[in-house]
């Protein structure tokens, strides 16, 4: 029997800490890492940068389904569906209070304390309690408490919870700037406007039993599959229209499969040739035509539904299977293939290249790498006009989306990362499908050089690109992505070399590094400027190389880039360093500081100011890594290092070498193993790779 749920209600951030909220042992551990926790925190500093001071719109981050408990004569909130980030929230105000609580809550009493007495301490101590984890709920408390992460060692922590909770103070670093009127305006538009719906079941709810099917229901219709039928409404009238875009959007919309498998076996060679990797169509006519002979009496739409009325919506979930294609059965399972976004995010990519080529100007100003508001950027696109609501605009607009849409997905299966799985294995893979005509099987070959033996550039390009997606690992707002397809899209298909393509991207690396993250204050162009302004290409001569030395508000990006430059140059030169060709590029987020931060009672060495943070002093690996590090010296640090089988990072490994000789030179003593000497020096000799001819002595 199901139940009606009850009228849900808006929970503004300032009022969550009223309830007690416990999260049931039916549910997983929490779970959210870098991703997840960054993408929240970003999503919240968007919103709230898009409205006006004056008149803020509230900005909805998702349902809080529970179940209204009575223990101990009061109300409890037991968490059914939401849990992962409603955690998330406690963390992140734990983070807020312990980093800006002298800013927020008036506690400072000097002329420069900012003035926020509408904004109250206790709206940090969201009560949340995990039932029968123990760990879970003392970690959550050490964090609200104190954020005294060296407290936290051993197995008396949960090591999700105390990631999720540097990341948040990482993340708020790089968005507050360490600014008063930033951190107020932040703080503000949290509390005050940011909402979760929290909705109750009912008494009788059997919760073992709602659990399993909210975990196991097919999810309601998201963003591009309304989008799909926007679309579909337009071209209504052609049904040969209908079909080919039909075909498209599901072929596509499959992102872990290359997108030949997308269509049955007679349409890819039509498609795609008989070798299935060439795009033989030029336009949406002509993959019309080249299906003419297909059935299409089982095509269905939607068509007829009034367009962004909220009411179709209720509509469109009743009859989604309807809207699902026949998919081919002979798909690739020799291994597991991931891609780097997910399809709403692509379909703004595939949005933003088409209207680039007319109005440059118009996507820098309009348009954003943002799926959470993916109808909002087609919309202008699709307007009904006339008594028979079409539109010759918007009909050529679907048409011509429908073709772009294929053309950079087949440019996205070919020339762009993949995460491979074989045999447990876990690499990134760069390569293309080729159908074996004489055979009727297909393989997997390198884009380019084809030889899965001799990789040469095709491995560099991959590790371009690896750098580049480590480097911003959530779903939205990868701009190298788009400065990839968008290159590949206007070169002849069968022109795409491997030369030339690096050389793009390593242009591309570059002006990111100078034009955006080393720029100085007042000249720092953003992304879309880089991409569609100046064409991928660096304009930046001036730069501040300050910015190097910040400690661990150095960008990541920085420092995977600089990795890219020394194994690209390991990889082609003969040199005394180690050999670095098996490295590569994994998802790392924590700076380290080689020579501590806070040296234990004794190991110290009187270090000139600022030496600590130091570019000389830093690298990038990932946080697990860091934690075991600690505040422990180099020579230390050395010794659990030489144990490990991968390499972090190049940059480290070159400083564990220079260590590694101190000691056996024999120097006076172990702490001066790496000091001031070798952190200036390895500084100046990673700057002049980092910056090559822009680098001044």
């Amino acid at each position: 029997m199901y139940h009606e749920l009850k009228e849900p209600k808006e929970r503004k951030i300032k009022d969550l800490y009223n309830d007690e909220y416990i999260i049931p042992i039916y549910q997983r551990n929490y779970a959210w890492g870098e991703s997840e926790v960054t993408q929240l925190i970003q999503d919240i500093v968007d919103s709230s940068r898009r409205n006006d001071s004056k008149e803020h719109i509230n900005y909805y981050i998702g349902t809080l389904v529970v179940f209204e408990r009575e223990q101990e004569n009061k109300i409890v909130f037991e968490t059914i569906d939401g849990q992962q980030r409603l955690t998330t929230l406690s963390i992140l105000l734990s983070a807020i209070k312990n980093e800006y609580a002298y800013f927020i809550t008036g506690l400072d009493e000097s002329k420069d304390a900012l003035d926020v007495s509408n904004l109250k301490s206790d709206w940090f101590k969201l009560k949340i309690e995990f039932e029968s984890r123990v760990v879970s709920t003392e970690t959550l408390k050490i964090i609200k408490e104190n954020g005294r992460l060296d407290s936290l060692h051993g197995e008396h922590y949960n090591s999700e919870i105390r990631k999720a909770y540097e990341i948040s103070i990482k993340a708020l670093k790089k968005i507050l700037k360490n600014d008063k009127e930033i951190i107020k305006a932040f703080c503000d538009y949290l509390f005050h406007y940011v909402v979760i719906l929290r909705v109750s079941v009912p008494k009788d709810t059997n919760l073992n039993h709602y659990f399993e099917i909210m975990n196991s229901r097919g999810e309601q219709l998201e963003k591009h599959e309304i989008l799909k039928e926007w679309c579909l409404y337009f071209i209504r009238s052609n049904k040969s229209l209908v079909h080919a875009f039909n075909l498209i959007w599901e072929a596509c919309s499959n992102m872990e499969k290359y997108v030949q498998f997308g269509f049955k076996k007679d349409q890819r060679s039509k498609i795609f040739g008989h070798d299935w990797n060439s795009l033989n169509i030029r336009d949406m006519g002509e993959l019309v035509d080249s299906l003419s002979g297909d059935d299409i009496k089982s095509t269905k739409s939607s068509a007829l539904i009034e367009l962004l009325k909220p009411e179709s919506l209720v509509k469109l979930n009743e009859k989604k299977a309807q809207f699902l294609a026949a998919k081919s059965k002979d798909v690739d399972t020799s291994s597991e293939r991931f891609p780097v976004i997910n399809f709403p995010n692509f379909l703004l990519h595939v949005l933003m290249i088409q209207i680039g080529q007319k109005n440059a100007e118009f996507v820098k100003a309009k348009i954003a790498l943002d799926d959470k508001r993916l109808l909002d950027f087609f919309r202008p696109f699709l307007k009904k006009e006339g008594k028979d609501n079409s539109n010759d605009k918007s009909i050529e607009f679907v048409e011509e989306f429908g073709f772009n849409l294929l053309k950079c997905r087949f440019l996205f299966d070919k020339y762009i990362i993949k995460r491979e799985f074989i045999d447990g294995e876990s690499n990134w893979s760069l390569k293309q499908l080729e159908h074996y005509v004489d055979k009727n099987n297909y393989r997997y070959l390198n884009s380019f050089e084809r030889s899965n033996d001799n990789e040469g550039t095709n491995k560099s390009i991959r590790m371009l690109l690896a750098m580049f997606h480590v480097s911003s690992p959530t779903q939205n707002y990868k701009y190298w992505l788009n400065a990839a397809l968008k290159y590949l899209f206007n070169e002849e298909i069968r022109e795409i070399t491997a030369s030339a393509y690096k050389d793009y991207l390593e242009g591309v690396a570059k002006a990111f590094l100078l034009d955006h993250f080393l720029a100085v204050e007042g000249k720092r162009s953003d992304y879309l400027e880089i991409l569609y302004t100046n064409d991928g290409k660096s304009k930046n001569t001036v730069i501040d190389q300050d910015l190097l030395d910040k400690g661990t508000d150095v960008e990541n990006f920085i420092f995977n880039y600089l990795d890219y430059l020394l194994w690209s140059e390991n990889r082609f030169k003969k040199n005394d360093r180690k050999d670095y060709t098996k490295f590569k590029f994994t998802f790392r987020s924590s700076v380290e500081h080689y020579y501590p931060q806070n040296p234990k009672v004794g190991d110290d060495l009187e270090l000139a100011p600022g030496c600590v943070d130091n570019f000389g002093n830093l690298c990038l690996i990932d946080r697990s890594s860091n934690s075991m590090y600690s505040n422990n010296m180099p020579d230390v640090k050395l010794s659990s290092y030489k144990s490990r089988k991968n390499i972090d990072s190049i940059k480290q490994d070159i400083m564990m070498c220079i260590t590694e000789q101190n000691k056996i030179d024999k120097k006076r003593d172990a702490k001066d193993y790496w000091g001031e000497t070798e952190i200036k020096a390895h500084a100046k000799e990673m700057k002049k790779i980092l910056l090559q001819n822009l680098y001044v002595e």
